[in-house]
């Protein structure tokens, strides 16, 4: 498969299909190898980037990168905010429990 993404710094290379994740997202009325220049135009008239930005795939690799670059202090605010979730939804389980029983 011959690659090119001159919006996204993906030089112009040939790889094979085994090492690809193919989308649905296609470039129509292209014709073979294609130039850059034409691949650029219709990728950015087709607003390929911004319908990319909007997939569950695109946003958990956002999440995973910020995540990535937390500082030790986030981290920690991150846990905590995790706790106080576990008390508020366990305090309502309880709650509940006991309302049933009556």
């Amino acid at each position: 498969a011959l690659v090119d993404g001159p919006s996204t710094n993906v030089k112009r290379q040939a790889l094979n299909f085994a090492d690809l994740s193919l989308t649905t997202f296609v470039l129509p009325d292209l014709a073979h190898s294609v130039r850059t220049k034409k691949v650029r135009e219709v990728f950015e008239s087709e607003k390929i980037l911004e319908k990319w930005e909007q997939t569950a795939w695109a946003k958990k690799l956002l999440r995973r990168s910020v995540r990535r670059n937390l500082t030790d202090f986030d981290r920690f605010k991150v846990k905590r905010a995790k706790q106080k979730k576990a008390r508020l939804i366990s305090g309502e389980v309880k709650k509940r429990r006991r309302s049933s029983k009556q």
